[in-house]
């Protein structure tokens, strides 16, 4: 890829990050898949493609995005990450539990990861590891909120 190509691509990445974060998920994702017309070797496109598709439900192609990010590159922790918020949605608990596992077991802090299987322990009623999956969340990133208000949810019942 030439200096300027790559200039484009990053630039091209920019704008499908901006267009999701402004809610324009159809917009980004027509333009991500475009730019994957060409940059099928992306990890991070796949990746990014794959979260589009999680937002729009489209779990089938998130899934293929997201294994495709994981033949590129097979330690990326968010692409695990994002699978197993794809199979916590179709209610794949097993599927969901590996994938969230994996993500920490790469990546020792990954407080997304263990957010993830506190939430699918909190639904299945195991709220002891419920709880220390929040904890640890905490523990590795102090501000994440989310950990947080569900640590505080599961211990106000």
């Amino acid at each position: 890829m030439t200096k300027k190509s790559e200039n484009n691509f990053q630039q091209s990445i920019q704008e499908i990050i901006i267009l999701y974060k402004n809610n324009l998920v159809k917009e980004a994702n027509l333009k991500s898949e475009k730019l994957l017309e060409d940059n099928q070797n992306s990890f991070f496109l796949l990746n990014l493609n794959g979260i589009i598709n999680i937002t729009l439900k489209n779990w089938e192609k998130a899934i293929n995005s997201l294994n495709k990010a994981l033949k590129k590159k097979p330690d990326y922790v968010e692409a695990y990450n994002n699978l197993g918020i794809v199979y916590n949605n179709l209610g794949e608990t097993k599927k969901t539990i590996e994938n969230f596992t994996k993500a920490t077991a790469l990546k020792k802090d990954y407080a997304n990861g263990y957010n993830g299987l506190g939430s699918v322990y909190n639904d299945l009623g195991k709220w002891e590891k419920a709880i220390l999956n929040y904890c640890d969340a905490i523990r590795y990133d102090t501000k994440h909120f989310e950990a947080k208000k569900n640590l505080i949810n599961i211990l106000s019942y």
